[in-house]
């Protein structure tokens, strides 16, 4: 499970042209949130209090894609209402709408973000023991792979930004065997 969190500030005018401290400026009375994943199809959040709301995405078994929720219920993204699975690296982007009693703003601009998946492993991992020859003779682990063919869109189109090398002298890793 993984959360996107949509924070945002008050507007600056509610439409009434009153100051901020005016105590007879025009009450905000919630925000709605539009949500999309990669298509046409949107849900529409509504926040009432806070200037923030966190989605969360919940993948499915296989990785390839996930259903967003918020407050617990799932996101109504796809052909007629129904529960939309967002693809894996699909773009999930999000505008704001603020209401009053009389009025409805315009939507404010989008923001956006890649959802990311797990990366797939890696490939043609081999490991062999070397002699170094520069320095102090000493034996080395050289460690070569390709790198994964899923970065985390669907394809290798996702920068890879580390990689992770564990070791052992055990063949199970559970120091135990010799």
């Amino acid at each position: 499970v993984s959360a996107i969190k949509i924070a945002w500030g008050r507007p600056v005018d509610y439409g009434d042209g009153k100051a901020a401290q005016d105590p007879s400026r025009i009450v905000l009375q919630r925000y709605e949130v539009v949500v999309s994943c990669g298509g046409p199809q949107t849900a529409v959040v509504i926040s009432s209090a806070t200037d923030a709301i966190t989605l969360t995405a919940s993948w499915t078994p296989d990785g390839s894609g996930f259903v967003l929720s918020s407050f617990g219920e799932p996101l109504l993204l796809g052909e007629n209402g129904s529960n939309g699975t967002c693809a894996r690296g699909a773009e999930v982007s999000a505008h704001l709408l603020s209401s009053t009693a009389f009025f409805r703003s315009a939507p404010s601009l989008s923001a956006s973000l890649l959802a990311l998946g797990v990366p797939s492993s890696v490939r043609n991992l081999a490991a062999r023991e070397v002699e170094a020859t520069a320095g102090v003779p000493r034996r080395l682990l050289n460690v070569t792979f390709s790198p994964p063919v899923d970065t985390g869109r669907g394809d290798a189109s996702a920068p890879l930004l580390s990689a992770r090398v564990q070791a052992s002298v055990c063949s199970s890793f559970s120091r135990t065997d010799a």
